[in-house]
């Protein structure tokens, strides 16, 4: 990741007691974050080198940045502004990708029907020019509904009932099945303060379902680990940080992959 979003004021203040040399030492490892699209390492000798941090001083002070604006975790130093934005940058290069795949696919499909009709003739030829305009049928035109291998039928906002046995057949191949058990086993161990799970009720499934169907990149595990670390640096949603005299707030699962709850969490809503 080559550019993201600075922003200017924010560093100002939140950097206003640090020297020159902190402040420097912490943009340029912000910048190694976003370069390498990963936690900083947990060894700190090597990200010293990294940092170009040699003397005493610098070495100090990457220490004092770490413990002050990362959080240690097994995967190395994280830090919740760069996890939001390389989140929504993944995003946004997984839409891409998608929409460039279609469009070569409705390119090759007109070229291929061009061919067609160079080389045909008469009721053939006809047949190709009222056609060769249209456009394929892909996947992103085909309904949203289906029934998921793991049980259940979603309906999505395409529709009001489900699909065909063919298309949903269609989507099933392409679409893998919510791994449910291993994903609430990502949140027991990544979220030991949040109330563990009980009952996985066929309610929560079917939320749980529905944030993993809606984009492929969110159709791994290691999605589901980077997202509930990221929830286990934040204070506001593990209860370390709240108002006075209010009870302190806990994310469970089922409160995470609820759709407005979800949204937010990707866009740094709860950050402090």
């Amino acid at each position: 990741m080559f550019y993201y979003p600075h922003n200017i004021g924010d560093f100002d203040r939140d950097t206003r007691h640090l020297t020159r040399i902190e402040r420097s030492i912490y943009r340029d490892m912000i910048d190694l974050y976003h370069l390498t699209e990963k936690p900083l390492t947990s060894d700190e000798a090597a990200l010293c080198r990294k940092l170009l941090a040699h003397s005493e001083e610098e070495v100090l002070a990457v220490k004092q940045i770490l413990r002050e604006y990362f959080i240690a975790t097994d995967n190395g130093w994280r830090h919740l502004t760069c996890e939001s934005n390389l989140i929504e940058y993944w995003d946004k290069q997984e839409n891409c990708s998608k929409g460039g795949k279609v469009a070569k696919q409705r390119r090759d499909t007109k070229k291929a029907a061009a061919v067609q009709m160079t080389s045909g003739a008469g009721a053939v030829l006809e047949h190709h020019v009222s056609t060769a305009n249209q456009e394929p049928l892909t996947n992103n035109q085909e309904p949203d509904s289906f029934t998921p291998p793991d049980g259940g039928v979603v309906i999505g906002a395409a529709e009001d009932a489900p699909p065909s046995a063919t298309k949903r057949s269609k989507v099933a191949k392409t679409t893998p099945p919510c791994p449910h058990e291993e994903i609430i086993t990502l949140y027991h161990e990544c979220l030991p303060m949040c109330p563990a799970i009980r009952d996985w009720t066929k309610a929560r499934q079917a939320k749980l379902r529905a944030r993993w169907n809606e984009a492929p990149q969110r159709q791994n595990l290691d999605y589901w680990r980077r997202l509930f670390e990221y929830v286990a640096g934040n204070a506001f949603l593990t209860g370390r940080e709240h108002g006075p005299g209010k009870r302190p707030f806990y994310a469970n699962l089922e409160w995470i992959v609820t759709e407005s709850n979800f949204t937010k969490i990707r866009e740094a809503f709860y950050d402090r």
